[in-house]
């Protein structure tokens, strides 16, 4: 038997054939076919032909798929440019600039007819690594400097905004914005909102004088209309903004008057208590109801 579907169609289309033709009455390979009548003979040769044109057409599709073999690429190209590459004689600045044993030259990536590598006084050598020594001293390496050649300044990147805690002296407490709002006093130290009520960022403007911008808002430490009252307010510019305007004045310890451009006066706690307010120069309990430290966040 065929091992083959074409094979198998072509021998059952032959036999339907034969069936037709001659109406049966033979063996094939032991199987008997009983003789059949008219009906039976045109059934056979339409089955015969079927199976031949289907056995036809599967082998005309298997030749139209077979893909036709690859030829090789002859590889002339490499052999062709190998000669030239070596025997290229070495160019004016590789002569006698220095002993073949301290100078490795770098060989040359264009063609011939690119521009001259640099002379030698415009070269600089690098030692090469330990590993690569030859004869007990490292190989040093001609390399021409390019004019090309540029350098890219990293760009600056600003730096984030340092805020403090004001600390008064005589209790230690700090300047606070009571719950983020314009009524200043001052409290122990609070994480609400973070601490932003109680951080402060100088900004300067200019003759050693500051604003002080709390952190939560953005607002600033204000003499109210150049008054004694302390609140927060936005930025201002009456009396030239000199009612924002602030000053450290250095004291003793390392504690320091906060001082207001406008009038001279000085940030107070009353009596050491936790309203807050201008005053000028007080000794009450040794002035430290008006000495103030910038505590670093």
């Amino acid at each position: 038997m065929p091992s083959t579907t074409e094979g198998l169609l072509l021998v059952m289309g032959g036999l339907f054939l034969l069936i037709g033709l001659i109406g049966g009455g033979f063996e094939v390979s032991a199987a008997k076919i009983p003789a059949v009548g008219a009906k039976g003979r045109i059934g056979s040769l339409i089955a015969g032909g079927l199976f031949l044109a289907l056995a036809i057409r599967s082998i005309a599709g298997h030749q139209q798929s077979t893909p036709a073999p690859v030829q090789p690429v002859p590889t002339t190209t490499q052999t062709a440019t190998t000669p030239a590459v070596q025997t290229t004689p070495a160019s004016p600045a590789q002569s006698t600039a220095a002993p073949a044993t301290e100078t490795t030259p770098v060989p040359p990536t264009q063609s011939e007819a690119s521009a001259p590598v640099a002379s030698t006084s415009d070269q600089h050598t690098v030692d090469a690594p330990p590993t690569q020594t030859a004869g007990g001293r490292p190989p040093r390496i001609a390399i021409a400097r390019d004019p090309r050649i540029f350098r890219i300044s990293p760009i600056p990147v600003a730096a984030a905004p340092k805020y403090y805690r004001l600390q008064l002296k005589v209790s230690g407490l700090y300047l606070d914005a009571d719950h983020c709002s314009a009524k200043v006093v001052v409290g122990g130290r609070s994480d609400y909102a973070g601490g932003a009520c109680q951080l402060w960022q100088l900004v300067p403007a200019g003759d050693g004088w500051s604003r002080l911008q709390l952190k939560q808002g953005g607002q600033f430490l204000d003499a109210a209309f150049c008054s004694s009252q302390v609140v927060l307010s936005a930025r201002s510019e009456y009396a030239d903004g000199a009612c924002q305007l602030w000053k450290l004045v250095p004291g003793p310890d390392g504690w320091s008057r906060l001082q207001l451009k406008q009038g001279g006066q000085y940030l107070d706690a009353d009596h050491c208590g936790a309203k807050v307010a201008l005053n000028g120069g007080s000794d009450y309990d040794g002035g430290s109801c008006q000495l103030w430290k910038l505590v670093p966040e």
